[in-house]
């Protein structure tokens, strides 16, 4: 616990205390000690510009006024994003909160790291199964983000969170729209597993499996769904009676993800497909 608070204030150091260049719409270079964000401003503390004597004090820019800040990229990115795919959702959320709260005060300025970081804590809500709180931030994304990529990822958590309340065919509709419009894979593979859970609630065991099988065809480095695609794929491949291929899906759950909670459930599947051939034995 100490060293994940001493990793906080080191990082919330370098962000407040390196130096960034703010790159203006007139061509015009400002290297500041630190910004921070006033209004429609961005204050800039000891400001040089094109490379003159620093002045002293602050100076604010209008933020229309600004092409690009250079922000230097969060470590935190990379390793909460690690943490959120090997299954580690709440270390995820603990990670990036403090860079996802500083950067909150340049969500709308270019170069800021906010959508990136906003996508992985809704990302995690979700996997934590807190879908009060992540549908308002999905909701902010989709109403405030700039990049159409991270609208889509909101939208195919939101589709997650309709499907969640039984709006299938909402749901089916919205994942298809991200699936045909996004060209991120992460943001795919989010679609394709809502559009599965959805099509297997509706008993739409054929759609359910095409869906599921999107994850090892087109986006097998998405690891963290591999357990919800051979849970999900083997439950359908029962409901339409192909019993080895729901064995051997189950049976790779349990062997390459012992430690998943589908594991689990697999192990019961298992005991259901048994006790199916089992009765259909008796009757020949």
């Amino acid at each position: 616990m100490i060293r994940l608070i001493l990793v906080f204030i080191f990082a919330l150091a370098a962000m407040a205390h390196s130096q960034t260049t703010i790159q203006l719409k007139d061509g015009k270079k400002v290297v500041a000690k630190a910004i921070r964000r006033s209004g429609d401003n961005i204050m800039a503390t000891n400001p040089a510009v094109d490379g003159a004597a620093a002045l002293q004090g602050e100076v604010g820019y209008p933020l229309t006024q600004i092409e690009k800040i250079e922000f230097q990229e969060p470590a935190v990115l990379k390793s909460a994003a690690g943490l959120l795919a090997s299954g580690k959702a709440a270390e995820a959320l603990t990670q990036s909160e403090s860079a996802f709260n500083y950067y909150a005060g340049f969500r709308d300025a270019p170069g800021s790291y906010w959508s990136e970081l906003a996508l992985i804590r809704l990302g995690a809500l979700v996997a934590l199964n807190r879908d009060a709180d992540a549908e308002p931030l999905a909701r902010q994304m989709t109403e405030q983000a700039t990049d159409p990529e991270t609208m889509r990822g909101a939208q195919a958590h939101l589709a997650g969170i309709a499907g969640r309340r039984g709006e299938h065919e909402k749901a089916v509709e919205m994942c298809d729209k991200i699936l045909k419009e996004s060209t991120k894979p992460e943001i795919m593979a989010t679609a394709a597993i809502n559009k599965a859970r959805s099509h297997h609630a509706l008993k739409q065991w054929e759609s359910a499996v095409l869906a599921y099988l999107n994850i090892p065809v087109f986006y097998p480095e998405q690891k963290a769904y591999v357990p919800t695609y051979l849970l999900g794929s083997a439950q359908c491949y029962f409901e339409l009676s192909d019993y080895p291929r729901a064995k051997d899906a189950l049976n790779e759950l349990i062997k390459s993800h012992p430690a998943a909670i589908e594991a689990e459930d697999a192990k019961a599947e298992l005991d259901r497909i048994a006790r199916r051939e089992k009765a259909l034995e008796t009757v020949k």
